[in-house]
């Protein structure tokens, strides 16, 4: 985290009247503007600043707290009773994934995934993304569109990272069955291309499904985003990794993909399977089942041997 520098400081504060010298009440307050270290200006503060004349007529006009907030209450009551609130997509998102399973379980842990949001008109203005290259990650607000909205209320769910059969409060967690579906992920920004006349955001690290919609899209600001000594619950470290092993067929699969052009390497496939996408109880159980992940149009099928994940076979899909 940075933090602003400053080797001096300005204040305004009361004359200090001497030993010699007799100073009237009205004397006593008068301002005069001096340059101070940080410890004296602390204490200057501390002191407390004596008001001016506007400054007291303007605090006696000022309204009242019950004429601006009224009672709360049924302020509160309103806002329950309120409409419901839309929001417009701003965009989409195209990642490498077809389907929910297989996608990361939280943004950043495939580094290899590079995705595009595709700013709709008008606000893919080319405008609206100045500057945004300054910054080096993106939040990514988002909707988990393949939640049905008429979902019911979910109290309680399950996290992967307590082994699927623990439940906690959703609030307490980030499961895409929220009461508003609402997703937050961070990515790295890559760059800026502009398409038709419209902004590409060319991104890293996403972890949503491809054509997800995108309701906005903010800096990543370091200073006040990123917090040393936070403390992440069940989720203190990085879920463990699976090694992944690769068939005969499964090498030549992928290099017959990348000779048709697909966006597929190893180190993508190592990154998406290493975290294990399996149901989280599976991975404490016999398991002899193939499973399936869409990834950059291609079918990748896999089963785990103990504590590794082999790769059987890619096949594409069907255009």
């Amino acid at each position: 985290m940075s933090t602003a520098q400053s080797t001096q400081a300005e204040l305004t504060t009361p004359t200090e009247p001497t030993a010699s010298t007799s100073v009237s009440p009205a004397a006593a307050i008068t301002s005069t503007t001096t340059t101070t270290t940080p410890d004296a200006a602390a204490h200057a503060v501390q002191q407390g600043v004596a008001l001016t004349a506007e400054e007291q007529a303007a605090l006696q006009v000022a309204p009242s707290v019950d004429e601006m907030y009224g009672d709360l209450h049924l302020q509160q009551v309103r806002v329950q009773a309120s409409d419901r609130y839309s929001m417009q997509p701003i965009g989409v998102i195209h990642t490498p994934y077809g389907e929910k399973f297989g996608v990361p379980r939280q943004p950043g842990i495939v580094p290899s995934t590079h995705s595009r949001i595709c700013l709709f008109a008008p606000f893919g203005d080319p405008q609206a993304v100045e500057g945004l290259l300054a910054f080096s990650h993106l939040h990514v607000i988002f909707l988990f569109d393949q939640i049905s909205p008429e979902e019911k209320f979910r109290r309680m769910i399950r996290p992967p990272r307590l082994g699927g059969n623990k439940r906690v409060g959703v609030f307490a967690s980030r499961s895409p069955f929220r009461p508003n579906r609402i997703g937050l992920s961070v990515v790295k920004i890559e760059g800026v291309e502009v398409v038709n006349k419209l902004a590409t955001i060319l991104v890293s690290g996403a972890d949503m499904v491809d054509g997800t919609p995108v309701l906005d899209i903010k800096p990543y600001v370091p200073f006040v985003d990123a917090i040393p000594e936070a403390v992440g619950g069940f989720a203190l470290q990085p879920p463990e990794k699976k090694t992944v092993l690769y068939s005969k067929e499964a090498l030549a699969d992928l290099k017959a993909a990348q000779e048709r052009g697909a966006q597929l390497s190893l180190k993508l496939l190592d990154e998406v399977l290493a975290q294990d996408p399996r149901p989280a109880y599976k991975s404490a159980e016999q398991d002899d089942k193939v499973y399936f992940v869409v990834l950059a149009q291609h079918r990748v099928s896999f089963m785990a041997r103990g504590e590794q994940l082999v790769v059987l076979a890619l096949e594409p899909l069907p255009q």
